[in-house]
């Protein structure tokens, strides 16, 4: 899901944060850890795959 309220924030705002760890619906850690950009909301497994496909168009 995207984060559609604070994708207007500047890309000097906006951060890619991570690793974080991934929960199960039981709280549970699944042992995955992922990258997520807080100006747009993308995520993924690896870092460069949330500056390659993020929408803030900031290349961190």
């Amino acid at each position: 899901m995207y984060d559609t309220e604070n994708y207007g924030k500047s890309n000097r705002e906006a951060t890619i944060t991570g690793p974080n760890p991934e929960y199960d619906c039981y709280g549970r850690s699944t042992g995955v850890c992922y990258y997520r950009c807080s100006g747009c909301g993308v995520e993924a497994l690896h870092r460069v795959d949330v500056q390659t496909h993020c929408r803030c168009g900031e290349r961190r």
